[in-house]
């Protein structure tokens, strides 16, 4: 029986790169044309059509690096954010490694994507990297201002 890495993972890739930190991440096609753009399940992200560069940017140069706080994905989750012109991407991405998912020695898939509604802010925690940002100390600041 396949397991959801597995369903996730299955090759050709519409997005195979490297994150922020050096662990390549990967998107199947099948999960970014039924998941996130929702052509198959009939609803998801379809806002994000057409904004496969965004996505991938987010990834790559993001804004912001965020944890996740739902249960089932505090310990392997990521968040990373994007700002355009106007709105903000996130991407989450699950990694195969939690305690080195910010160290490049891991894989990731890309879980979904979508645009953030400040309302559901609740469900990431606080930033462990702001662009610009020296130190993890000066991202606490800043957030706390």
């Amino acid at each position: 029986m396949a397991t959801q890495k597995d369903r996730v993972r299955k090759p050709p890739f519409t997005i195979d790169l490297n994150d922020y930190y050096g662990s390549r991440v990967v998107c199947s096609v099948e999960r970014w044309e039924n998941h996130i753009l929702g052509r198959a399940v009939g609803n998801p992200h379809p806002e994000l059509a057409g904004r496969k560069e965004d996505v991938e940017k987010a990834i790559q140069d993001p804004h912001r690096i965020v944890p996740s706080k739902k249960k089932r994905q505090a310990d392997n989750t990521l968040g990373f954010e994007l700002d355009t012109e106007m709105d903000t991407v996130r991407v989450l991405v699950v990694y195969d490694d939690p305690s080195k998912k910010t160290t490049g020695a891991t894989q990731g898939f890309v879980l979904t994507s979508y645009l953030v509604d400040p309302r559901l802010n609740s469900q990431v925690g606080t930033p462990i990297y702001v662009k610009g940002a020296s130190t993890t100390s000066e991202v606490t600041r800043k957030e706390k201002k």
